[in-house]
């Protein structure tokens, strides 16, 4: 989900190139921005498994 935000085709595509593809992806952002929420998420995962919620024993 997160490669679609924010992107948005050029108006004037160059000759060759998909007229779909984002002018500027920002991927690094994209990367960063997964990697914090898996993290966030992880972490609260991890909690709730530690803190004896649910029992997989």
């Amino acid at each position: 989900m997160a490669l679609p935000f924010g992107s948005a085709p050029p108006e004037k595509p160059a000759k060759g190139h998909a007229s779909s593809a984002p002018a500027n992806p920002s991927i690094f952002k994209k990367v960063i921005a997964a990697t914090v929420i898996s993290g966030f998420f992880f972490i609260i995962l991890k909690l709730v498994i530690e803190s004896g919620v649910f029992s997989f024993r």
